[in-house]
């Protein structure tokens, strides 16, 4: 196994854990309005966007960077479960950091001075159109599954893991767009819907019925050392 790819994933995981724990305050936007009690707050931390830049430039770097891999065999369910957690968890994190700057300069302008985060018990005119900002965080996450695939590359959480998730026509061919958001789209009904997935149970193969759904397979590899080349 590469060093690179371990070192990068230590450093990776540990910051991930880090960025959870260095501030108290919230990171994202929430609103909540009931019959009883309102609740607005938003928040981020520079140490915490600093960290979702790298990311970001992290998995453009995986997207655009020719990882010679050598396929093992068929990836068990504990790393795929793992791929996943870390995927979500790393979308969430980035995104929540800095579409958050929206409401906190929203809120910065109203009340003359800016905050990395506020609270407050009543809504505001300007509340009311900061709501899309949930939909972004999924459509975000959505694209950030099915772009590698288009590719044939990893996301994050995948790279980690040592996964690579196999086309229905070759072992080194690309998914195209609408064969990777059939894909996304069942792998995160197979997410959500764990339960189903769990009862369905995994063939001979190591196939959940989402593998045999969109004829894909999710496969364990492995880095040559030291052989790595940028795309052309």
């Amino acid at each position: 196994m590469s060093i690179a790819h371990r070192t990068l994933s230590v450093v990776l995981l540990l910051t991930l854990i880090g960025c959870f724990y260095l501030s108290s305050n919230q990171i994202g936007f929430s609103s909540y309005e009931g019959s009883d009690k309102v609740e607005v707050s938003a928040g981020s931390h520079p140490a915490v966007i600093v960290w979702a830049v790298l990311v970001i430039c992290l998995y453009f770097a995986l997207l655009y960077r020719n990882l010679h891999t050598e396929l093992v065999g068929p990836a068990k369910m504990w790393r795929r479960t793992l791929s996943f957690l870390i995927d979500f968890l790393v979308v969430v994190l980035a995104t929540s950091s800095i579409t958050a700057l929206i409401p906190l300069e929203v809120e910065a302008r109203r009340v003359g001075h800016f905050e990395w985060s506020f609270a407050r018990d009543y809504m505001v005119s300007s509340d009311s159109a900061l709501w899309p900002l949930a939909f972004l965080a999924l459509i975000e996450f959505f694209l950030y599954a099915v772009y590698p695939l288009t590719r044939g590359k990893q996301t994050i959480g995948e790279y980690v893991m040592r996964i690579k998730v196999l086309p229905p026509f070759g072992v080194d061919g690309r998914f195209t767009w609408n064969a990777a958001m059939r894909r996304v789209w069942y792998s995160f009904l197979g997410a959500g819907l764990w339960p189903y997935t769990l009862a369905k149970k995994v063939d001979r193969n190591r196939q959940t019925w989402y593998d045999r759904k969109t004829d894909c397979s999710a496969v364990l590899v492995d880095y040559k050392r030291g052989d790595a080349d940028v795309a052309t």
